[in-house]
């Protein structure tokens, strides 16, 4: 049985399943070329280790290209040692960043209706669910801050089933890009990946201007806010100081080589359960169909006093 609540229309993925598509940041079909066991701990179940290679035959959200030889790595606390699928099989992959190292997600051996499904669960933003067959945005849970802004541009594809807000994409050459902010004081085993703020970076390296719907701005100013989404553990969350969007709206635009920057405060976020005590936390940051994924360490007795800092 699956702990998530989440509905979902896709016969080939469970709940779970399609969630982790849905927040993937790196979702592809390809043929394992082999898998490359590791050490193993001496726990109870074991900690099995290791890496798979794949030969990339098809990306369905994420930056990789047919023929790329990608390594995910895994370790899973288990009785028996994992298998994924044959050496040679064609799989659905999913996997998120961890630091410098692609983590496995999910391995499913590939089939048409499992292809045809998971193309239909990456085609919407990360972060976003499905519930009674219908799309569901990490804003529909904002109890009082309803999407209210009318976007400029027509609109054909899916939209939020409670809020009526686009499911907004982005031209694949725009590069989103998220670091941590390096902490005004480091403090020995206690804030290694900083204070919980992290610097959001969307630039266009082409040598033409780019529209990027999924980036809102209005009268000159983007909306940082109500663009962004955050992933903590299985929820997503809109971006911390989301209010209600009212008026027109329309999508950023970069010119060529532009960047711009924003400072985002991670941990400000209600609703996860931060740990008490000292805990390693994943947090996504994701713009449309991109996300980047980030291993925090969050030691309760520091970071609590962050929770409502400005950037």
């Amino acid at each position: 049985a699956t702990t998530s609540a989440v509905a979902t229309p896709y016969p080939g993925l469970d709940d779970l399943e399609a969630g982790k598509v849905g927040r993937g940041e790196l979702v592809f079909i390809g043929d394992l070329i082999k898998q490359e066991a590791g050490p193993t701990g001496m726990s109870f179940p074991a900690m099995y280790t290791g890496r798979l290679v794949f030969k990339v035959k098809e990306v369905l959200r994420g930056e990789a290209k047919a023929d790329e030889i990608i390594t995910i790595h895994y370790a899973m606390r288990q009785m028996d040692e994992p298998f994924f699928v044959a050496t040679g099989a064609a799989a659905l992959v999913v996997a998120n960043r961890d630091r410098d190292n692609w983590r496995v997600e999910l391995v499913r051996a590939s089939h048409d209706e499992l292809v045809k499904v998971a193309k239909l669960a990456a085609a919407l933003p990360a972060g976003w669910t499905v519930a009674d067959d219908k799309p569901i945005s990490p804003w529909a849970s904002m109890e009082g801050k309803p999407w209210q802004a009318e976007y400029q541009e027509a609109w054909s594809g899916p939209v939020c089933a409670k809020t009526g807000r686009p499911a907004l994409l982005m031209d694949p050459a725009v590069k989103f890009e998220v670091k941590p902010v390096p902490p005004k004081k480091e403090i020995q085993w206690q804030n290694p990946d900083g204070d919980g703020f992290y610097e959001i970076t969307v630039s266009n390296p082409t040598d033409k201007p780019l529209s990027v719907p999924a980036l809102l701005s209005q009268d000159g100013k983007i909306l940082w806010e109500a663009s962004l989404v955050l992933i903590v553990g299985d929820r997503s969350y809109a971006a911390p100081g989301f209010a209600a969007v009212e008026g027109k709206v329309g999508p950023t635009v970069l010119e060529p080589g532009q960047s711009v920057k924003h400072v985002v405060n991670a941990i400000a976020l209600d609703g996860p359960d931060w740990p008490r005590g000292g805990s390693r936390v994943d947090i996504a940051f994701c713009l449309g169909q991109k996300a980047r994924s980030m291993s925090f360490y969050y030691f309760s007795k520091h970071h609590d006093g962050f929770r409502g800092a400005k950037p």
